[in-house]
């Protein structure tokens, strides 16, 4: 059975599936009123994430069906063909995915060029089409501009058959042949709950290095961020960021690796501060929290070489460190087991010359000051600078240990000083 309905009929048709939803995106754009503010003031380098857009709440309130239908347990998928380079549109679509993927939405990407070589397009257009509970098939059809001109609701025929085949082809060809501004992570198995580690500025997952040797035995999780290692950049525009973001992008990974939740945080420098975001975004999600020599929002110790971007060369992605303060200064934080880690006062990066010595007696007391926010101890390091990572591993190690414990068994942190100082710290004093 084949039928023309009408949009009104479609979104019926989508609200109410049962079982499945995925849809097969081949369009080089859409021309659609509500998201015109939205493309606009992406490619104008000021994107609106769909929460925050109340003159258009359509998108958001398509997340939050999303969000319930998965909820319910079904499931919503698609795949996008992109071109290279991606069209506007496109380059708009895979920035918005982090909100597609929160709210449980299953999204691959496929270049039109592979797409042709695998036999997944045969022509240069073609309709999109959603597959519902595996058994109605509604195809949409739109004009050169993009436009949605009318759609076919197909019912017991084989063109059914055909759709499901396709999906397993097209998501079979889209694992096999990744594109877009991804991140790359490394798990490594172990006793839960794991442990995810968010580097500083610039820096990827090899930097933990050290101190995972210290972790045989937990399960952990470092990743390289967009623009970092052998992770793609952002899609142009690439506008600056808040930390809100990046603890988007990292909630968007682990769903990605279905990751167990709770998790242990462990944030250095400027990933302390995605860590303190991701806290108060997702306080279901973190079982607990080691904040190592967390910087200061909006404080740039050395204005002159410390730089507020994201990655290497031009792909590199500015921090909104304005925007990101007032996350910071408004984000709570959860009743969860925690250690604040400093570097020994005095010590910072052993290139640069120490910063004023007000910098220094104003980074310890925000050390404190966050030390009584989360209510937990404040480890020292003897003798280490910034870079506790590579100068004191075994410190990082002790209170990811310590907090690991404590999540495990119930109790609070416990600090032992002996072990402490074999490791290379003390408490505050």
């Amino acid at each position: 059975m084949r039928k023309t309905i009408t949009g009104a009929e479609q979104s019926a048709q989508l609200a109410g599936f049962r079982t499945s939803a995925w849809r097969f995106e081949r369009q080089r754009t859409y021309s659609i009123d509500q998201e015109d503010r939205q493309l606009q003031s992406f490619l104008a380098g000021h994107p609106i994430p769909p929460a925050e857009d109340a003159e258009h709440p359509e998108l958001e309130a398509w997340m939050k069906r999303v969000a319930a239908h998965v909820a319910a347990g079904r499931s919503v998928g698609r795949v996008r063909i992109v071109d290279d380079p991606p069209t506007d549109y496109q380059r708009w679509l895979q920035w918005l995915d982090v909100y597609n993927r929160q709210a449980g939405e299953e999204i691959s990407y496929l270049s039109r060029a592979v797409a042709h070589e695998v036999g997944l397009l045969t022509a240069e257009s073609g309709p999109d089409w959603w597959l519902l509970d595996d058994e109605r098939l509604i195809l949409i059809h739109f004009n050169e501009a993009g436009q949605r001109t009318f759609a076919e609701l197909i019912e017991d025929s084989p063109e059914v058959a055909d759709a499901r085949e396709f999906r397993t082809k097209a998501i079979q060809a889209a694992s096999a042949h990744r594109v877009g501004a991804e991140q790359t992570s490394f798990l490594r198995p172990g006793g839960s709950p794991p442990v995810v580690f968010i580097s500083q500025l610039g820096c990827g997952a090899a930097i933990w290095t050290g101190v995972l040797e210290h972790l045989p035995d937990l399960a952990t999780v470092t990743y390289d961020r967009p623009g970092i290692g052998d992770t793609p950049p952002r899609p142009a525009p690439n506008p600056a960021l808040p930390y809100s973001m990046f603890a988007d992008e990292l909630a968007a990974l682990l769903d990605t690796r279905t990751m167990p939740d709770p998790v242990i945080l462990v944030g250095h420098s400027v990933g302390g501060l995605i860590a303190h975001v991701f806290a108060a975004r997702y306080p279901h999600r973190v079982a607990g929290l080691v904040m190592v020599d967390r910087s200061i929002p909006a404080l740039h110790v050395y204005p002159s070489v410390e730089p507020k971007v994201d990655g290497d060369g031009p792909g590199a992605t500015e921090i909104d460190t304005v925007s990101g303060h007032l996350e910071v200064i408004e984000a709570g934080l959860p009743g969860v087991p925690a250690v604040v880690v400093a570097r020994t006062h005095g010590r910072w990066d052993g290139k640069n010359p120490l910063p004023h010595p007000a910098v220094e007696d104003l980074w310890r007391a925000y050390q404190r000051q966050l030390t009584r926010q989360l209510d937990c101890p404040l480890i020292v390091a003897d003798n280490s600078g910034h870079q506790l990572q590579r100068e004191a591993p075994d410190l990082i190690a002790y209170a990811v240990t310590a907090v690991h414990e404590a999540v495990r068994t119930g109790k609070d942190v416990a600090i032992e000083p002996e072990r402490l100082a074999d490791a290379g710290g003390h408490l505050d004093r």
